[in-house]
């Protein structure tokens, strides 16, 4: 069973808060954060912080700090104005906390899948790109050498044509 930290702090101005979490001796890596846009959690064994807020917040803007012994969450507010409380009311209910949990996750995990499948597209299409643009420098060389070609046929062609030109002047004489 964790331990819960309530020796938290936090501070807000109309559009962010900052939460900061002791850490109590714990090594920074040995902190896992997650932040969504109604909960967030940081998780230090034996330690657990997590917080249901009272209003939501911009997830992708969010941040959270590990160093000096805290986590410092930064959270950017959707709505502005002063909430006066961070906790929901609902927070004191497991129930309710167990489920804004799991949506929490689940969010995120959607979140997390929809970025995964456009950085797919975005590399399949740069790839796509890639080898449209090989292809026409590729092509730009065979062309290239295709001219250097016929201009040598050519002049060979030019050269054997004087040299009968000048046989038959020569068999003339």
């Amino acid at each position: 069973m964790p331990l819960i930290v309530t020796d938290y702090t936090w501070e807000e101005t109309d559009k962010i808060v900052w939460i900061t979490v002791p850490l109590k001796g714990v090594k920074p890596n040995k902190v896992d954060v997650f932040l969504s846009d109604e909960y967030l959690k940081a998780s230090y064994p034996p330690y657990l912080f997590e917080c249901l807020l009272v209003g939501l917040v911009d997830d992708t803007k969010g941040s959270a700090q590990i160093g000096n012994g805290t986590v410092v969450f930064k959270l950017v507010k959707k709505e502005e104005g002063l909430w006066n409380t961070l906790q929901s009311p609902d927070a004191a209910d497991k129930n309710i906390m167990k489920q804004k949990r799991e949506e929490a996750f689940e969010k995120i995990k959607k979140r997390l899948e929809v970025e995964s499948a456009q950085k797919a597209e975005t590399k399949r299409l740069n790839e796509k790109l890639a080898i449209n643009e090989m292809m026409k420098i590729e092509d730009e060389a065979r062309h290239r050498i295709s001219d250097i070609k016929e201009n040598e046929r050519k002049k060979a062609t030019d050269d054997l044509e004087k040299w009968k030109e000048e046989q038959r002047l020569k068999a003339e004489k």
